[in-house]
């Protein structure tokens, strides 16, 4: 004999529910930033570009320290 396998209205409310908080969640997951200038757009964030080259601020003292440590 075969089972009933008809789903509730209850069951169908909590498979909409759990499909709607998954499509909200990566929604919000690929949502743009918006960075005002001085910052910029970097990774998942912002980050400082004071002199406005397309270059975050800590990225370039990096590169500045580690040319000045290959010079000397």
């Amino acid at each position: 004999m075969r089972e009933n396998t008809k789903k509730t209205p209850k069951t169908w409310k909590i498979i909409l529910i759990v499909i709607l908080v998954i499509i909200l969640l990566l929604l919000l997951r690929s949502a743009p930033t918006d960075c005002e200038p001085p910052l910029m757009d970097h990774g998942d964030g912002c980050c400082m570009d004071a002199n406005n080259n397309n270059l975050c601020d800590s990225v370039e003292k990096i590169n500045t320290t580690n040319q000045t440590n290959l010079s000397t």
